[in-house]
Order: C-alpha cells, then structure tokens, then sequence
C-alpha cells in the first residue's frame, strides 16, 4: 500500500474489517463489549449460513446483533399512520435482511457501475421505506463513500447531516455517524478541492466538527491519521488564492505531530502525510515554495535516517517516489528558467537513493513530473525533449523493466507540452497523438488507454490556437467542437468506462474557444450559449457534470465579444440563472466579481443607448450584495469599474454628460478605497485603487465626447492624476502608459496640425525621453494621428523609437506591419512616395533582420507606393513603379509577390507618363506567360487602353486603332476566359480614344467612335454586355463629332438620344449633351450666326422637352 499514490489510497473501498473495527468497544459504544459480541456470534452464523454470507460478514452480524439489542438503542415508537415500531429487535432474519442490502451496496461501491452512487441511494430509499428494518451507520457510511468517489461533496454531507439528525432526535440510533462517515465525507471534499474554491474549508471544519465531538465525549468519532491527511490532500489540491493552502495543510501536520508527541498514536503523520504537504507547497506556486517542498523533503529522509539507525528497520514516514515526484512537481510550478534540469538531475538523485530505499526507485510519475516541468518551462524545444524521454521509457520498458513501461500519465504529459508549446500546428501533433493512444488502447495496449485527462488536453490545445489561427484552413474552435462530440460518443458507447466520460473542464475548454473565436465567428457566441444550457438542463440528471462559475463566465465573455444584438441582455439572463441555482444550494455556480464584470462589459460593448445606465445598475447591485453578505466575490474590483467607464466613454459621443459621469465613478472608486467596511480585509479594499487604465477609459471619454474641454481634461488628467503622482509617490499603479499619451495626443489632433506642433510635441518628448516601455498598438496609435495631421517626420521619429526598443530588447515595442504602413499610407496619399518608399526599405531591412512574419513587407505596401508613383508628376515616376514591380518578382519569398493590382498601376504610371508602348509591353509580358502568378483579366486590359486613350503622341488616330485592336482580343478571348471580358470602362475608354482622335476636324475618328457606338448597342441587344450604353458613351461620340465639325451628325445622335430615352429609358440626354451640339454649330458657323441661332432654338425646344434646364 506504501507504493500506492495517496489519492488511490483514500479511495480504495473500504473493507469489511475496517467497518467492523468502527463498531467495536471504544469505537461505536463504550458499553459494548466482546463478550456481548461473542454472545450472538452463534445466532449470526446459522442466520449468515442460510443467506450465504461470508466470514467477515457473519463477524459483523454478531457486532450488529449486538449493537441492536443495547439498551441504549431503545426508542419510542413510531405513530400508527407509518406503522412504525421499536428499534429494540429481536434476532431474527430480518438482521440478515440487512445485512444483504448492506452487501448489495458495497459492491456497486467497489465495481462502480454506471450510476452506481444512485443506486446505492435507492437501495437505502428501499431500507427506510421498510417497517422491519432500518438502515444503520454502515448502511449510511457506505451510500456515502459511493458519494465520496464521485466528488459528490453536496449529496455526502447531506447524508451526515441526515444521519446526525436521526441519531440526536433518538429516531435511529444505529445511525449514529462515526470516524469512518466523516472520513468519507473529507474524502469527497478532497476530490473536488481542485474545482470548488469552498470544498477544501469545508473538509477542515467537519474535521473541527469531529474535534469538537470528541471532545465531548463521542469517541465514535475521533480522528485519526486518515482524517487529517484528507484535509491535508484537500487543501494540497486547492487552486483559490483566497485562502494560504500550503500553510494551512503545513499547520494541520504540525497539528498531528503535537498530538502524537502527547500520547495519541491515532494521528500519527505517515508518508502520505509528509506527501501531501509536498504536493501543497508544489501546487501553491508561491515564493518560496519549492525550497519549502525540499525542506520537507529533508525532514523525511532525516527521521527515515534516525529510524532506522534506532530500531533497525523503517518507519511510518518513507521517502519514496512520490515523495520525490512531487518535489519535481514543485520544481515544474516554479516556473524557473533552470527547473527542466533539477527535475532530471533529481531523477538520477532517485536512482542513487533507491539502492538504499527501494520506495524512492523512479516511477512512470516521477518520469511524468519530469515531461511537465519541460512543457511549464517554455524553453525551445522542450517537445522534443519530452519524446526524447517517453521514448527513453519505452525502451527500458522493452529492455525488460517494465514497471517504466510508458502510461496514460506520460503520453498525456507530451500532448500537455504540444498544447502549451509555440508550435501552430501543435494541437495538431496533440490530436495525432491521442488518436494514436485509442488506436493502440482498441488494439489491446491497455497501458495507453486515454482518459478524460487526454481529451482535455488536446481541446485545451485547440483552445490556445483560436486567436492563432482565426482564419486559417483549420478553425480550432469549430475542432474542439467535432473533438467533444466524439468525446460524447464514446461515453454513450462505452457508458461504464469513466475514462471516456467528458467532465466539466471538456465542456469548459469548449466554450473558452468559442468564447475566443466570437470575436471574428458571429455564431460562436449562440453555440457556447446553447452547449452550456444543455449542460446545466442534463446536470439535473447526471450530477458528474455540472456547469461551474467559470462556465457561466466564458459564456457572458463569448457575448460580450460577439457584439450581437440583444447579447448583453441574454448574458443578464445567465446572471440571473447562476443568482438563483446558488440561492437553492449549487455552490459551484455561485457568481462571482468576474460574472459581474463580465456584464459590465457586455454592455459596454453593446454599443446601445442606455448601456452605460445598466451597467452602473450592476455595479451598484453588486456593492449591496456585499454589503448585506459580505462576501469579498460580489466586491466589484477596478475591472468592474474600469468596464462601466469604458461603457460611459462609448455613449459619449451621444451623452453630453457621459464623460463626466465616467469621471464621478473614478471619485467614488476613491471613496470606496478609503472607506472601510465592516468586516473588508485591506487585501479586498486595495481592489479598488483606480490605476492607469481607469484614467485612459475617462481621457477616452472626453476625447469621444468633442466637449471643448476635452483637450484641457486630458492633459490634466496625464499631467496631474497620472505623471505627477507616480513622480511624488513612486506607486506604479498611477504610471502612465503609452496609451495614456495617445489618447492626450488623439485629443489634442482635433486641434489641428499647429496645436499638436506645439503642445503636441512636448508632449511626446516626454514620452519619448521616459523609461515608459513602448506598447506597439499605442504608438501606431500615436503614429496615425500624427500622419492625418501631416506630421510626418515626428511619425518617423516616433516609428524609430518603437523600432530601437524593439531591437533593445522590450517585448511590447514589437512593431508589425501597421506601424509601418500607416506612414507609408500618409505619404502616399499626400504626393510624396520617395519618402514612402524610403520607409519601405526601413521595414524591409527590419525584416531582413529578425525574419518574423509580422513585419513581413505585404504585397498591398508595395502596390500603395507603386499608386503613389502611378499619381505622381515627378519625372520618372512610372520608371519607379517598374523598378518596385521588378524588385516584388525578384524575390524569394513566395509570400510576397506582384498581383494583378502591382501590374495595373505600373500600367497606370505609363499611362500617365505618355508611353503606352511600355503600358502594352508589360500586358504582352503577363499574356506570354511569363508571369505565372498573375493572369490577364479585364482591369489590367482596361489600364492598357486607357493608356493609349490618353496619349498625347502626335498619331492619336493610332493610338485609338491600338485601343480598339485591344477591346476586339478582349472580345474575341472572352468566348473562352471570362476574367477579360470587356465592360462599360472598356468600350468607354475606346470611345474616348476616338474622341481625342477627333480634334482637328478628322471626321473619320468620329465615325469610327460612332461606329463603335452602335456595336455596343447590338452587344446589348445580343446579351454579350449587361447594360446599354450610357448617357456617358453618347455624350463622348458627340463630343467627337462637335470637334471634327459633323454637327448634323451630332444633332442626328442628340435625336438619337431623346427617342431612346422616350421609348425605353435609356441614355437620358443631360446638359452636356445639348450644350455640346450647339457648341458644334457655334464652332463651324460663328457664335452669332443665323445657323447658330436656330438650332440653339431647336435644341432649347428638345431641353423643354424632356425638361433638362
């Protein structure tokens, strides 16, 4: 048993022996003795005879018989209405009866089949609803261990306090609870210490409860060395930091040592004791625990030492491998850049050990210690150091040690260590994994049969991917989805193997993905809503899966983030459900400060009228919960205030008031914080401090509310509230950050170029000057509102600073692609691309650098310069776009490459500088194939006329025969490749080829244009081009014909237009259309001739018309 870890230990079933050993003298009644015992042993064994029931048994009918017949037992009658009788019985076969049902009991307790524990529950229901019999301490005791191993903490102590209740109000005295009840009951505790913040205390106060009794005479209940070492192993599985767990489970050893040094042998600390403190110290993470788990340690080994030097052979207290396993655990908490090594090296401590305690010889758990201190400690390539150690054990395990045979533990360590590691494709190799353990485990390998344990750890993986991989091939949140059904499935095809029942922590993992993934998945929200109400309705019935406070808060954080209509108010309904489960005695729903906060923010990200109205309610709500409870979980903490500041500053730009009521909250945080509650721990008051980002959500607030006093708030608020008060007290909390600058400067931009010029400036020099740790979101931030107002080379400076901090080594001064090309942008949009360009290159050599794919130059920074280029009038501007388009297919990264965008403006840039010959070329060279990457489509061809309709070479009438030729192949290749099927702008652009052609009087350049006219008319017609020609098209033919002098062509075509606008409604002639033909007679007759005058005449008659003025 010393070999066993203590978890296994304190749920073994408990024997028969044992229970016997409870009611004997001293033990269930001090006046009951062996002798009595004795005296019906002969009745007990023809009863047990006829019922077939073994030794041990008949051992404890003969104690049973003798319980029954004590005087002590006699109680008063039932009422007639439920027939009841005396409990004074005389020995008959309804004894056996009892102890039949007592049997059935406890072997579901050792098989456990599915629903055991309700099973056992009804049996019990059988017992009472009796008249002939009633169930006794064992009866009880064993319904409550069936209890205690599933971690059904309510049920149990409900049960002893029922036994209680019918042992103090005389109605069953057999039902008196003894040492063994409550043990089972502190076990049950200790099962779901690790998930119930509450459960740990509670197992310490039953075992005051059982010092207490004791104390007063009840020797039924004393404790003993398994009582204390279950709430040891409670508190050593504690998680909440609300309580010093380590401690107090270190206290109640001490305890036991006192009482053993006084004489009580009862309580006398054994290795699993010493064990469990070890683990408490491990699991505690906090300073100094790991030299605090090697002390104890220490003390093992030295009263193993002194033992055995004094009797010559070992103690109740052996360091063995569990004992060292968990200092290895303790030295995986550490989180110590060196903790990977002492873990080994204390592995080969354990081989040295072990030649003279076999106890300490390493396990597959001290291995298993090992894989999780290198998967907690973060170090480059620890995966490969934990296969490297599984495949070690494997081969000792071929090698014939096969006690170091790998089992589920260390295979769930490597899939703990793909879930933790940076790998992208980690939760990959985790699910990989796990279905290579089922594979092998279906194939008879028993040692790798996957648990719970291994399922959550590849859900958790995928979990941790979610914000990794938004929008990758692979949705990590919609795979925890698949992962769990088949999880569910194998529960209901395999309902009697625990290890394939998902627990709370499956369905946790599950909502905390989608809860991640409701920032870019608009449905997640409704789906991580949906799956906890099936959980909470199921719980009802299997009580092994019960929803928790921190399911309830991913989901309130899952609609807080989705932004959906009508989430906030369904994340108060969950509230109120939480509310109402916890008044009805489920503790573990109880909401807490994060519930409440995340409320708060769903409001505040709702976006509604009123929002901030709400969540001031909630927090108002929740600072009376505390005051009438006290409870320190409903205390609202700076979160909450800073989340009803930030709902404030969203409803500022429609509140006039909204910033000043942001403000308010800020003086009532300090009121609270000064103010002391009766009862509140200084811990608790100190929540309520305001700090930097309660200041930056009211700077925000004026900044979104465009009050005149905005500016002047904002720098009060930095100058006086955050820079002078950290320069005077030192207090961290109070430090400005780089955003608090940001939002000043933000402010400060609605002044204009000057004011940030001016105070502006200094401000940043403060910033830039100071030990303030850049944070690349609030200098890109600072970066923006400085390029929108033309502040470019304070930009740049502020870019050189973020980038230098980087290179120096702080973390959160990483800059990405956006700090870049918010400048690059500024220029381009402001005609300067030679400094845009400029800060390409900074980027690209940054890149060059460190290769991280965030700063990673993206095709769309250089198609922006290339656009810049494209617009410019510099000289050699379209030669520069070139040179930009070459250096992107040049090189090596597959990642950046030109587009079909790259080409388009290059074309654009040659367009502009009067060389459509190179405009056309570049077109030949995407259509020869030499670009593989980018196919000729109907944007790059439309570029390439436009080219040639906007030359100013001195053949313009080549120039549209060149247009029209590319217009025909555009035609002609559609049949076969839609991507260049011609379009309005194309026939369009031809059009206005021939337009320009037309200047000089050359007719034929206006019939060609007229020409084309009609073939878009027939295209029309024929269903080859969606719309008709426009008023555009028209208007662009008669320009040609007003400028090479066939104004009765363009009369003819006006006429044209005003019958195609009365018959179908196409092609509505407008003002340029009749200015422009007696533009044409004015031109070829004179402003003020007769020919002029008359048709002005008849066109001002067509204008009426239609009635265009």
């Amino acid at each position: 048993m010393a070999a066993l870890p203590r978890l296994l230990y304190y749920i073994l079933p408990i024997s028969l022996l044992t229970i016997i050993s409870s009611f004997a003298p001293g033990r269930f009644n001090n006046s009951i003795d062996t002798r009595t015992c004795k005296k019906n042993d002969d009745r007990s064994k023809q009863i047990c005879k006829k019922n077939n029931i073994g030794v041990a048994t008949r051992q404890c009918s003969s104690t049973l018989l003798s319980v029954s017949k004590h005087p002590n037992n006699n109680r008063q009658p039932r009422s007639a209405a439920k027939r009841h009788r005396s409990k004074t019985k005389v020995v008959d076969e309804t004894d056996a009866d009892l102890l039949v049902y007592n049997k059935r009991i406890r072997n579901l307790v050792k098989t456990k089949p599915p629903n055991y524990a309700q099973k056992c529950v009804e049996i019990l229901h059988e017992i009472e609803q009796r008249d002939d019999i009633v169930p006794d301490a064992y009866t009880y005791t064993s319904v409550i261990s069936a209890h205690a191993s599933k971690g059904d903490v309510d049920e149990a102590y409900a049960l002893l306090q029922k036994m209680e209740q019918l042992h103090v109000s005389g109605e069953n005295l057999s039902a008196r609870p003894n040492t063994i009840t409550y043990s089972s009951v502190i076990n049950a505790c200790a099962r779901c210490s690790s998930t119930d913040p509450e459960a740990a205390n509670q197992a310490e106060q039953i075992l005051k409860h059982m010092q207490q009794q004791y104390a007063a005479g009840n020797v039924a209940v004393k404790p003993n060395s398994r009582c204390y070492t279950a709430v040891i192993d409670a508190w050593a599985r504690h998680k909440s930091r609300r309580y010093n767990a380590a401690q107090r489970a270190e206290d109640l050893l001490l305890e036991m040592i006192q009482l053993q040094s006084s004489g009580d042998e009862d309580v006398r600390p054994d290795t699993f004791s010493y064990s469990a403190i070890i683990n408490a110290w491990a699991n505690s993470r906090q300073p100094g625990s790991v030299q605090r788990a090697e002390e104890i340690l220490k003390q093992m080994e030295d009263i193993y030492q002194k033992t055995i030097k004094d009797t010559g052979k070992p103690g109740d207290i052996v360091p063995n491998a569990f004992c060292y396993s968990g200092l290895i655990n303790a030295y995986a908490q550490s989180g110590q850049p060196d903790a990977p090594r002492k873990a080994e090296a204390m592995i080969s401590r354990m081989v040295e050990i072990s030649k003279e305690i076999p106890e300490a010889q390493p396990n597959v758990y001290s291995y298993c210690a090992v894989m999780t201190a290198w998967a907690k400690s973060g170090v480059k390539g620890a995966t490969q150091r934990i296969k490297a150690i599984l495949e070690h054990m494997e081969k000792l395990a071929d090698a014939g040690n096969t006690k170091l045979r790998p089992q589920t533990v260390n295979y769930n360590a490597l899939i703990d260590a793909y879930a933790k590691s940076d790998d992208l494709m980690g939760a990959a190799k985790a699910e990989v994994l796990l279905s290579r353990m089922l594979e092998q485990y279906f194939n008879g390998c028993k040692h790798m049969k996957p648990n719970v344990r291994s399922f959550n750890g590849v859900l958790f993986a995928w979990t941790a991917r979610v914000k990794a991989n938004p929008k990758g091939n692979v949705d990590p949140a919609q795979r925890c989805e698949k992962l769990l059904t088949y999880f569910e499935s194998l529960s209901t095809k395999y309902p009697d193997e625990i290890d394939f029942q998902p627990d709370i922590f499956s369905y946790n993992s599950v909502i905390n993905a989608l809860a991640k993934a409701a920032k870019y998945d608009s449905s997640a929200a409704r789906r991580a809503e949906a799956l906890l109400l099936r959980i909470y309705e199921s719980s009802k019935k299997n009580k092994r899966v019960r929803p928790n406070t921190l399911t309830f808060s991913a989901v309130m954080n899952a609609l807080a983030q989705s932004r959906e209509e009508g989430s906030a108010e369904r994340a108060e309904v969950l509230l109120r459900m939480m509310e109402k489960s916890y008044a009805n005695g489920a503790r573990l729903m109880k909401p807490n400060v994060v519930c409440y906060s995340a409320i708060i923010n769903a409001w505040a990200k709702s976006g509604k009228p009123g929002a901030a109205v709400r969540a001031e309610r909630i927090l108002n709500r929740m600072l009376e919960m505390y005051k009438a409870t006290g409870d320190p979980d409903f205390y609202p903490n700076v979160i909450s205030f800073n989340s009803a500041i930030n709902c404030w500053s969203s409803e500022a730009e429609s509140e006039p008031t909204a910033a000043r009521r942001a403000e308010l909250l800020v003086t009532r945080m300090k009121n609270l914080h000064e103010e002391k509650f009766s009862g509140m721990q200084h811990r608790t008051r100190r929540r309520l401090k305001p700090n930097t980002r309660t200041w930056n959500a009211v700077m925000m607030a004026y900044v979104n509310s465009g009050a005149d006093n905005a500016v002047s708030r904002c720098e009060n608020i930095l100058t006086n509230e955050l820079e002078n008060v950290y320069s005077d007290t030192g207090d961290t909390t109070f430090r400005p950050d780089a955003f608090s600058y940001c939002i000043a400067l933000q402010a400060m931009g609605t002044k204009g170029a000057s004011y940030i010029q001016g105070r502006g400036y200094k401000l940043l020099d403060r910033l830039l000057s100071s030990s303030i740790p850049p944070e690349r979101a609030a200098f890109n931030g600072i970066i923006l509102t400085l390029a929108k107002n033309e502040c470019f080379m304070k930009a740049e400076e502020c870019l050189n600073h973020l980038v230098q901090s980087y290179k120096a080594g702080v973390t959160s001064a990483k800059p990405d692609m956006t700090s870049f090309t918010t400048i690059t942008i500024a220029y381009a949009k402001q005609g300067k691309p030679l400094d845009a360009e400029k800060v390409l290159e900074q980027l690209e050599e940054l890149y060059a650098t460190t290769k991280e794919r965030w700063l990673r130059p993206s095709t769309t920074i250089y198609n922006t310069i290339i656009d810049a280029w494209a617009k410019s009038n510099e000289e050699n501007s379209a030669l520069r776009a070139h040179n930009i388009l070459n250096k992107m297919k040049n090189m090596t990264d597959a990642l950046i490459r030109p587009d079909a965008i790259s080409y388009s403006g290059v074309i654009n840039a040659y367009g502009r500088n009067n060389n459509p010959e190179a405009a056309e070329a570049l077109l030949e060279e995407i259509q020869s194939g030499a670009v593989n990457f980018v196919e000729p489509n109907t944007v790059i061809m439309n570029c390439v006329i436009d080219a040639w309709a906007k030359t100013n070479g001195t053949d313009r009438f080549y120039a549209a025969q060149r247009a029209e030729a590319i217009l025909e192949r555009m035609e002609q290749e559609s049949a076969s490749n839609s991507a260049i099927k011609p379009d309005k702008i194309s026939y369009t652009s031809v059009l206005n080829a021939w337009a320009h052609a037309s200047t000089g009087h050359d007719v034929a350049a206006a019939d060609r244009a007229e020409n084309l006219l009609q073939h878009m008319i027939t295209m029309h017609q024929r269903g080859h081009v969606e719309t008709p020609p426009d008023t555009i098209a028209f208007n662009t033919v008669l320009k040609s014909f007003a400028v090479s002098g066939a104004t009765k062509k363009a009369e003819s075509l006006l006429a044209d237009m005003l019958y195609r606008w009365e018959s179908s409604r196409t092609s509505k002639p407008d003002n340029f259309s009749f200015n422009i033909v007696v533009y044409a007679y004015e031109i070829e007759f004179g402003k003020d001739s007769e020919q002029a005058k008359k048709a002005k005449d008849r066109i001002q008659r067509l204008r009426e018309r239609i009635n265009v003025i």
